[in-house]
């Protein structure tokens, strides 16, 4: 970064605003170039805080079929929300996911480090026109959050698959992928143990994958998961809910049968049957078997529980 000019507290003011509007007129530019609708970053819907963990959703209507995406940020931009998981939904389960991911921001925009903890970004390679995407970020203020994005070893296979381990003794709190290339879907990304899996349908030759995900060290963290089977040519919506008490950290999806039959169409929060409306309670997936057989899927939620 280049040195730091001290400026007065009005003339700082008027600076950072400038350089925020030119950096979203930047954004929203390259957007309107790439040929998809510009995310508007005040659109986001803060959903509410529950034992310190913040739920924000935004939506995103496909203008576009062969790209949409969604920035779904935490509550401050570049202060000490940060993520620990987020989650994705299509209004129709044939759209393709190809990327729901921790993103970090630009240095113009308030963020000062690398860490990609600012905002979740959700994108999809072919959605039906009219349909909606969905996005959510799960955030909270934990400075001992780590972010790990690691690349899948090269290769042309249809399905692909791989698992990416964590820091230390850290384990995963939420996380997603992407891979490249028309036409590829992402179709499994769960936590397991310490390593955080994905798995996705590969289009074309060596394209590049990655599983993009939050951890942390605390013994408050559990993971909570539902296996059910799901029949040829159909899609299925299982879902887990955290213990009484315990507030989602994120989530994930997993198909078990090929990993190039399994279309993922939502890994999101859900709220229970508690008296408020935030979805803090458990984690909802869905999934397509693009198989002709029957399948097993499930459903993963990592919850935080209460501090003894």
């Amino acid at each position: 970064m280049p040195p730091m000019v001290r400026l007065g507290r009005a003339s700082g003011a008027a600076a950072v605003a400038v350089a925020m509007i030119a950096a979203i007129a930047c954004l929203f530019a390259a957007s309107a170039s790439a040929g998809f609708n510009p995310d508007p970053l005040p659109g986001d819907q803060q959903l509410g805080k529950a034992g310190g963990i913040a739920y924000v959703r935004d939506d995103e209507t496909t203008v576009t079929p062969s790209f949409t995406v969604v920035l779904t940020g935490c509550p401050t931009v570049g202060g000490a929300w940060r993520i620990t998981g987020g989650g994705f939904a299509t209004s129709l389960p044939v759209n393709f996911i190809n990327a729901t991911r921790p993103m970090d921001l630009l240095d113009a925009l308030g963020d000062d480090d690398t860490d990609p903890d600012d905002y979740w970004e959700v994108e999809s390679g072919l959605s039906a026109s009219g349909s909606t995407l969905s996005g959510w970020s799960i955030c909270m203020k934990e400075p001992k959050l780590k972010y790990k994005t690691e690349t899948a070893p090269p290769s042309d296979d249809p399905g692909r698959s791989f698992a990416a381990g964590c820091p230390g003794k850290t384990k995963p709190t939420g996380g997603g992928g992407f891979i490249s290339s028309t036409g590829s879907f992402l179709g499994s990304l769960y936590p397991s143990g310490r390593s955080w899996k994905a798995a996705a349908h590969n289009a074309e030759n060596d394209s590049n994958f990655t599983a993009d995900f939050a951890c942390l060290k605390s013994k408050r963290v559990k993971t909570v998961s539902k296996t059910v089977r799901v029949t040829a040519n159909t899609s299925i919506t299982p879902r887990t809910l955290c213990p009484a008490t315990s507030h989602v950290l994120g989530g994930g999806v997993k198909f078990a049968g090929p990993a190039e039959s399994g279309l993922a169409f939502e890994s999101a929060p859900i709220d229970g049957s508690d008296a408020d409306q935030i979805p803090d309670d458990g984690w909802r997936a869905g999934v397509s078997n693009q198989t002709a057989g029957t399948e097993k899927a499930g459903v993963y939620a990592t919850c935080l529980g209460k501090r003894k």
